[in-house]
C-alpha cells in the first residue's frame, strides 16, 4: 500500500514528465533536422512573431529598424511548486551588419506556482553594447510567483 507522500510524489513525477513532453513539442521543428532546416524553422518563427507584433503595435517596426539589433525567441517555461525551468531557441539580428546568430536560451528560477507557458520574446537592443552583452553573457536573473500560468 502506498503512503500519501508516495502517491503525491508519483503524481508529481508524472506531471513533470507530461510537462517536459509538452515543452519539447513547442520547439520540435526548430530543434530537429538538419542545421539548414532548423535555421529555416527559426526564420519562419521570427517572421510570424514580428508580423504579429507589427500588427498589434505598428510603431515597433521603426524601433526595431533603428535599433542596433534585436532578438526573437520561442520559449517554454514550466513552473512546478517552488522552481521554474525554461528554455527556448531563437535568432539575434545585428542591424549594423545584417548578421544572424542562432542561440538557445535557458532559464532557471525560484517562485511559487504551477503551470506551463509557451511564449515568444522579442528583445530590442538600442545600443551596440547591450547587443554585445546579450551575445556574450545573455543572463537574466529573476523570481516569479503565481499559479496556473
Amino acid at each position: 500500500m502506498k503512503t500519501k507522500k508516495g502517491i503525491i510524489a508519483s503524481k508529481l513525477i508524472a506531471a513533470t514528465a507530461l510537462l517536459a513532453i509538452l515543452a519539447a513539442c513547442t520547439t520540435s521543428g526548430m530543434t530537429r533536422g538538419t542545421p539548414d532546416s532548423r535555421r529555416q524553422a527559426i526564420q519562419e518563427m521570427r517572421q510570424e512573431v514580428l508580423a504579429e507584433l507589427y500588427s498589434i503595435k505598428p510603431d515597433t517596426r521603426g524601433q526595431i529598424a533603428d535599433a542596433s539589433g534585436y532578438a526573437v525567441f520561442s520559449n517554454t517555461n514550466i513552473n512546478l511548486i517552488l522552481a521554474s525551468f525554461g528554455g527556448g531557441i531563437g535568432v539575434v539580428r545585428s542591424n549594423a551588419n545584417n548578421a544572424d546568430t542562432y542561440m538557445r536560451m535557458g532559464e532557471v528560477g525560484i517562485g511559487i506556482g504551477a503551470g506551463v507557458k509557451d511564449f515568444r520574446a522579442v528583445f530590442v537592443f538600442h545600443n551596440a553594447q547591450a547587443l554585445e552583452r546579450f551575445m556574450d553573457v545573455g543572463i537574466s536573473v529573476g523570481g516569479a510567483g503565481g499559479c496556473c500560468s
